[in-house]
């Protein structure tokens, strides 16, 4: 039988607010995916806060020719094997596509938290990242797409 990966596990769960908060998740917007975020975010997964880290990110992509605003809100654990030493990391994360429009364009913010902060209930971090001017102009837009991922790297 394969093990789930705490990211794998993390997804899960953080779908499974999702749906029962909103119902069906590939319509969300940030207004109403940041409350179950935060929620989310106080959810334990078996690694030290040192090793639970969020991270905020966005930037305008180009592609094929196209313009896209994107922002990420990601969960990485650093993994150790059994007798302790590091093994890998995973992540999971969330991402919203917006149009690139002009007001969008001069943004480009990477947010990380740190122990201090997990070991907090990540209320500082949050409070930073929604001071950000960003943060708070894609609470007014539509995103034109919503995902939910996870990885190992």
């Amino acid at each position: 039988m394969t093990q789930v990966s705490k990211a794998e596990e993390a997804q899960q769960q953080l779908a499974a607010l999702l749906e029962q908060r909103w119902g069906v998740i590939n319509q969300l917007d940030l207004h109403r995916f940041w409350p179950v975020f935060k929620q989310f975010a106080h959810k334990q997964f078996g690694v030290p806060a040192e090793d639970d880290l969020l991270l905020f990110e966005c930037s305008l992509e180009e592609t094929a020719g196209e313009s896209t605003f994107y922002a990420g809100f990601i969960r990485q654990f650093s993994i150790n094997s059994a007798s302790g030493a590091y093994s890998h990391m995973e992540q999971m994360g969330c991402n919203f596509y917006y149009p690139a429009l002009k007001h969008l364009r001069g943004f480009e913010e990477t947010l990380w938290s740190d122990e201090s902060d997990g070991e907090a209930g990540f209320a500082s971090y949050f409070s930073r990242l929604e001071s950000l001017p960003v943060f708070q102009a894609l609470t007014l837009i539509a995103p034109e797409r919503f995902e939910l991922w996870n990885t190992k790297i």
